[in-house]
């Protein structure tokens, strides 16, 4: 039997007491040194600090911020000395995670320390809890102004959910959140139609609310405001001469377009009324040539009334006015006695005169009652002549010609200017 004595020595840290320990193996050397060894491990462990891991649950933070040493900030110290530890450090999930919004999530560390630090070898490890608040997103519903009657229709049937816009979706080149991350799409709704009157406004309601778990939104709601519909009015161009009765007014025209009314596409009763509005006015077309109306130009325009009260507030009425021109009237002034007269030399002139007459081609005859149409134009005519007109004769003392001498006539002024005079000698 080999007995073989050891003495050994440690430094308990805790108690700073010396210890010494015998040791008579019963088997081969080698055999107790490794007993040996392995003891001395065992009790070197027994007796070695903690590595301590000091990490409190981070400050809630918003959907769309990423883990940083801001929430992954643990610190690792000797339990013993309070001193720094060195190691391996993996966080799960790891820094630049972007977490969904929930409470309690777990951040979980795990410390492995280096060696000749004084502390047990193995990993330790430490879970806190995170708190992830939705992000704030804003949906808006359309706005618009469609037309009154069938633009408002369109537009209430045309609301669609990717009308709605959005404000607020993260998007940092990791996260890129769009309509699509919606776990509810929204419907929405509108309280107007056709008979809506221009000039109201109604709000574009979300008749259901989108929804995403990683969002707080909040919906706003759209304006529709009615404007007015157009509604155009096309007249045609007329003519006549002074003294011509004109073609009358066309009141109350109960179809078509009107006496005065453009050809179409145009219409002189108006293009654009919605529905049956155009049988709540009374349409006329009107203007204010008369027979004896002076030459001219003169507008025919369109009057309405509403025999249903507000209905034209619903339009912006624009007329494109019609023309009524008066032309002058052909007046001739002729010397009589016609042809002229043959005399001999020294002879007494014989007498002349001159007529006027107001021509009347087919269909424009002259209706201005009090005027005479023909008549002496040597003389002042109310309605035709305002300055007589004057003969000019040959002089007394002509010689005698075989080329005849002209009677002509000059100087007569027509009545405002209304005719235009052709004088025939």
């Amino acid at each position: 039997m080999v007995q073989i004595e050891f003495q050994f020595y440690w430094e308990n840290a805790r108690t700073n007491m010396n210890r010494v320990m015998k040791l008579k193996p019963s088997g081969g050397c080698r055999t107790f040194l490794a007993a040996f060894v392995a003891t001395l491990a065992s009790v070197a462990q027994l007796f070695a600090a903690d590595a301590v891991i000091t990490w409190n649950n981070p400050a809630d933070i918003v959907y769309g911020t990423g883990l940083s040493s801001t929430q992954l900030n643990a610190a690792f110290t000797n339990s013993d000395t309070g001193a720094q530890l060195s190691g391996t450090v993996i966080y799960t999930p790891s820094a630049g995670t972007y977490l969904n919004a929930g409470s309690q999530q777990a951040l979980k560390v795990t410390f492995t320390p280096s060696g000749g630090q004084g502390v047990g070898g193995g990993s330790v490890n430490k879970t806190v809890f995170v708190n992830v608040s939705q992000a704030a997103l804003t949906a808006t519903a359309p706005s618009g102004t469609p037309e009154y009657g069938a633009g408002v229709a369109a537009f209430k049937a045309g609301l669609k959910a990717d009308d709605v816009t959005y404000t607020g979706f993260v998007s940092n080149g990791v996260i890129t959140d769009s309509k699509a991350s919606l776990s509810v799409v929204p419907t929405l709704k509108l309280e107007a139609d056709a008979t809506t009157k221009a000039g109201t406004s109604k709000p574009v309601l979300f008749d259901v609310k989108p929804l995403a778990s990683n969002y707080s939104i909040t919906t706003e709601n759209g304006t529709m405001t009615v404007s007015k519909k157009s509604l155009v009015f096309t007249l045609s161009a007329f003519n006549k001469e002074y003294g011509e009765t004109p073609v009358a007014n066309d009141n109350n025209i109960a179809a078509g377009s009107g006496a005065f009314g453009a050809a179409a596409p145009a219409s002189g009763t108006g293009i654009g009324w919605q529905g049956t509005d155009r049988d709540k006015v009374t349409i006329s077309q009107v203007h204010s040539v008369k027979a004896d109306t002076s030459v001219g130009t003169y507008d025919i325009t369109v009057s309405l009334s509403a025999a249903t009260a507000g209905v034209l507030d619903n339009y912006d009425v624009q007329i494109n006015n019609g023309s009524y021109t008066v032309n002058k009237r052909k007046l001739t002034i002729t010397v009589t006695p016609g042809g002229g007269s043959a005399i001999l030399y020294g002879g007494k002139f014989p007498a002349f005169g001159a007529s006027y007459l107001i021509d009347e081609p087919a269909g424009q005859a002259f209706s201005i009652a009090d005027v005479v149409k023909n008549g002496d134009a040597l003389k002042t005519a109310k309605g035709v002549l305002d300055v007589a007109e004057t003969l000019s004769l040959p002089a007394a003392n002509s010689a005698a010609s075989a080329k005849a001498y002209d009677v002509t006539t000059s100087g007569a002024t027509a009545f405002g200017g209304n005719y235009t005079i052709v004088r025939v000698k």
